[in-house]
C-alpha cells in the first residue's frame, strides 16, 4: 500500500472498491462545507466511494496520482482560474490518468470551456440524487452541460403514462442521442422530439436528462452494452407523432 499523501484526505477503502465496479471519486474544492455535503451525498451509495479530498491545486495533483479516481469533482480551488483549466492542466501532468472530470458551477454558463469527451457540468444547486446520477452517467462515458435552475425535484417514476412513442425517444436519449439526431433516427420534428422529451420529465418527475437516462438503465428499459434500442413496432403516423 502506499504511504498516506501528504495533506490530501484519502480513504484507501474505496480505491480497493474499484475491483467491484464501484465508482471511486476524487473531489476538489477549497469550501469545506460543500466537500462535506458532497461527502454524505456519496456515502449514500453503495456503488459509490470517496477516495479522496482536496483543498488546493498541490493536494489535488497527489490525490489524483495516488488514487487514480473514475470521477474528479472539480470546483473552486483558485477563484481567479476556472474549473476547465484547472482540468486542462491535471491532464497534461497525468496523461495516463483516464478519469473523467466533473465540473461544478455555481450559476449557469459560469463553466464556459469544457473537455467535451471526459466531462460533465453540473450547478451546485442540485439535489443529491442529481449529483450522484451525473457521477454515474461519466463513468459509463457520457459527456454532458449543466441544467438550467429550477424543475420539479426528483420522484417515483410511472412507466406505464409513457406512449410507445416517448419509450422509443426514452431509449436513443440512454444511447446518448441529441435532440437532432432523435429526430432523424425517428423521423421527427424536433420539435416534436423536445415536446417528447419534456413529457418525459414531467411524467417521470425527473429534473433532467441525466436523471432520464439512469431511469432507463435502472428500469432496465435499456441494456449495457445494446447497440442500437429496440424500437416499437408500430408505423409512424404522418404527423410524426
Amino acid at each position: 500500500m502506499r504511504a498516506p499523501v501528504e495533506g490530501v484526505r484519502v480513504e484507501r477503502r474505496g480505491v480497493e472498491e474499484r475491483r467491484n465496479r464501484t465508482v471511486t471519486i476524487l473531489v476538489g474544492d477549497r469550501r469545506g462545507l460543500l466537500r462535506a455535503g458532497l461527502r454524505e451525498s456519496v456515502e449514500q451509495s453503495r456503488d459509490l466511494a470517496l477516495v479522496g479530498e482536496a483543498h488546493d491545486y498541490a493536494a489535488l495533483t497527489r490525490a489524483v496520482a495516488a488514487t487514480a479516481p473514475d470521477v474528479l469533482v472539480l470546483g473552486q480551488l483558485d477563484g481567479r482560474v476556472e474549473p476547465a483549466r484547472v482540468a486542462a492542466r491535471l491532464r497534461v501532468e497525468h496523461p495516463a490518468w483516464s478519469g473523467r472530470f466533473l465540473l461544478l458551477s455555481d450559476v449557469p454558463g459560469q463553466v464556459r470551456c469544457v473537455p467535451p469527451d471526459r466531462a460533465g457540468v453540473l450547478l451546485t444547486s442540485c439535489e443529491p440524487e442529481d449529483f450522484r446520477a451525473a457521477v454515474r452517467m461519466l463513468a459509463a462515458g457520457y459527456s454532458f452541460a449543466a441544467p438550467s435552475a429550477g424543475g420539479p425535484a426528483h420522484g417515483p417514476a410511472d412507466a406505464a403514462a409513457m406512449t410507445e412513442r416517448e419509450l422509443d425517444v426514452l431509449r436513443f436519449l440512454a444511447r446518448g442521442r441529441t435532440n437532432a439526431e432523435i429526430s432523424k433516427d425517428l423521423s421527427l420534428s424536433e420539435s416534436t422530439v423536445k415536446s417528447h422529451v419534456q413529457n418525459l420529465l414531467n411524467k417521470l418527475n425527473l429534473r433532467n436528462r441525466v436523471a432520464v437516462v439512469i431511469y432507463a438503465y435502472e428500469s432496465r428499459l435499456v441494456e449495457v452494452g445494446a447497440t442500437q434500442p429496440e424500437l416499437s413496432r408500430w408505423p409512424v403516423p404522418r404527423d410524426g407523432r
